[in-house]
């Protein structure tokens, strides 16, 4: 079952329209039809407000089953089924930097995210995962939008040796007074309450179908 179809299923069973859970989250009718139409994805914040506003725990939204946390898991823990599971904040801190490794724009990324943020949650460590997983996409998304080859010269330079990691930062240092970029522009504020994650592929949005 996916997110939205799990917003769905919690929100029918609490009696509420779209707009009415809108209202309570802090987000527009059109996002909630939106994410329940699987056409947009939600941030783990803006997912947190929506459990809070459906009384349940963001677990209870997010598919966390077996596998899902493969693609950040450590080679000898793949495969195991972490449901409910507690974990200390060293493992989390392995797997959110793990995840900083996977290409934003997958599915596989969104299944990772969302995943970590329930084992962070039944570990009591849901205000660590929250914040790590915000800043990083905060960060992300200005890297894409400014510099365009940001997530290939960190790919790269994880898989450098300490020496090579070394001699990349020393070469770095020694062309920066030639290729000193210009601070970008500022963006604009967004909405507050209203900021989430495209669909992974999916087609243009739309408004899709109300309720």
């Amino acid at each position: 079952m996916t997110i939205g179809e799990r917003i769905r299923q919690a929100r029918n069973e609490k009696g509420l329209t779209q707009k009415q859970l809108g209202s309570i989250s802090g987000t527009s009718e059109i996002t909630i039809r939106q994410y329940e139409l699987g056409k947009r994805q939600p941030r783990i914040e803006q997912l947190q407000r929506i459990a809070d506003a459906l009384n349940i725990s963001a677990y209870d939204l997010i598919d966390s089953g077996f596998g899902a946390l493969d693609a950040v898991m450590p080679s000898n823990w793949q495969g195991v089924n972490l449901d409910h599971a507690k974990v200390d904040s060293k493992f989390l801190s392995v797997l959110l930097s793990n995840l900083t490794k996977l290409d934003r724009n997958t599915a596989v990324y969104l299944r990772s995210r969302n995943a970590i943020f329930a084992l962070a949650e039944s570990s009591g460590l849901a205000d660590m995962a929250l914040s790590f997983i915000t800043e990083h996409e905060k960060l992300s998304d200005q890297s894409t939008n400014y510099f365009p080859n940001f997530q290939k010269l960190i790919e790269a330079f994880s898989q450098l040796n300490n020496e090579g990691q070394e001699k990349a930062v020393s070469y770095t240092e020694d062309i920066l007074p030639r290729y000193r970029r210009q601070d970008p522009p500022e963006a604009p504020p967004a909405p507050a309450g209203d900021m989430d994650t495209p669909a992974a592929q999916d087609a243009p949005e739309g408004a899709g179908n109300g309720e």
